[in-house]
């Protein structure tokens, strides 16, 4: 499949492409081309009412379907993406959400309970609590919002090595060509399966993700690296 102008673009058309044809593997659970693309309009006309186009919003969660979810809900709302590390403490974060101007995040396990102190109650959605399944749980579509190939889309982070990290930004342009370029490196195919043990806020757990759904290829995400976990999988 050759990617598309926007971010979400590419599981918008694997979902009309493969339907229900296994997207992402998670432990036991098998997540289909057309669950995600479904669940994401669903959180995305879910955050409508408080996510304007152009707004920037935090991720900042653990190797979890989730992140595909939300990833592609935000791109829905020609909104952009800002990825956090589930490693940061106070510091880092709290300079990420200055720098970015994000005034709202989606979070799991204890990024929850940093962004309630940083961002308030109200603007963080708990990925275990009652708001976010009642969101992914409703019968509703994506609100008709169209961005540009030209506007952001994520926003990633440097490293951090010589002092705090560095944000960069990703237009759904040049996530287009990450992608095209990807799929090539790889032969990437509908045919093919591969894992993925990178956390989701790195470029590579993102591109990896996000191409996968381009090429229409399965993916199978592990919470962490595990070599046996691994070995295993691939025997199976």
């Amino acid at each position: 499949m050759t990617p598309s102008a926007l971010l979400h673009d590419g599981l918008r058309e694997a979902a009309a492409r493969y339907g229900d044809r296994d997207a992402v593997l998670a432990g036991d659970a098998r997540f289909s081309f057309r669950d995600l693309d479904a669940a994401s309009d669903r959180l995305a006309a879910a955050l409508a009412p408080e996510v304007a186009a152009g707004n920037r919003v935090a991720l900042m969660m653990t190797n979890r379907i989730e992140f595909v979810i939300a990833v592609n809900a935000l791109s829905k709302l020609a909104a952009a993406s800002v990825l956090l590390s589930p490693a940061w403490k106070q510091r880092e974060v709290d300079h990420a959400l200055s720098i970015t101007g994000a005034k709202r995040a989606i979070a799991d396990a204890g990024a929850v309970e940093l962004l309630t102190e940083l961002l308030g109650a109200d603007a963080v959605i708990d990925l275990d609590g009652g708001r976010y399944a009642a969101a992914i749980a409703s019968p509703a579509q994506a609100p008709s919002r169209h961005a540009r190939p030209s506007d952001d889309a994520v926003l990633v982070f440097s490293s951090g090595t010589t002092g705090l990290p560095k944000a960069v930004r990703h237009t759904h342009a040049s996530i287009g060509h990450g992608i095209r370029h990807w799929i090539e490196a790889l032969g990437l195919t509908d045919d093919d399966r591969f894992q993925v043990a990178t956390p989701p806020s790195h470029i590579l757990g993102l591109l990896n993700l996000v191409t996968a759904a381009a090429a229409g290829a399965t993916v199978r995400l592990h919470p962490r690296f595990d070599l046996d976990e691994v070995l295993r999988r691939i025997q199976d």
